[in-house]
C-alpha cells in the first residue's frame, strides 16, 4: 500500500472514530489491500464494528463523512 493509500484510509478511519466514538470497537481493512493485490484502481475495503449499533443519525452523519472521501457527493436524505 502506498502512502497516498495510507493517507486516505487514516481520513476513513478517522472519520468513522468521529462519529461512533467510543462506540467503535473497531475499523478493519480486509480485501485485496490486505491481500497484497491492491491496485491502482482498487477500493479499499473498511469494516467496523459498533457496539449496540448504529442510530440512524450516526448512520447519515458517517455516510456524510465518508462519500466525500469516496469521490462521491450524494448523501441519501433519509
Amino acid at each position: 500500500m502506498n502512502e497516498a493509500d495510507r493517507a486516505h484510509l487514516r481520513d476513513v478511519v478517522d472519520c468513522t472514530l468521529a462519529v461512533l466514538g467510543g462506540n467503535a470497537v473497531g475499523v478493519y481493512l480486509y480485501g485485496s489491500a490486505v491481500l497484497s493485490e491492491l491496485r491502482p484502481r482498487s477500493d479499499l475495503d473498511v469494516f467496523a464494528v459498533v457496539a449496540g449499533g448504529m442510530r440512524h443519525d450516526e448512520r447519515i452523519a458517517l455516510l456524510a463523512g465518508l462519500m466525500p472521501l469516496s469521490g462521491l457527493t450524494a448523501v441519501p436524505s433519509n
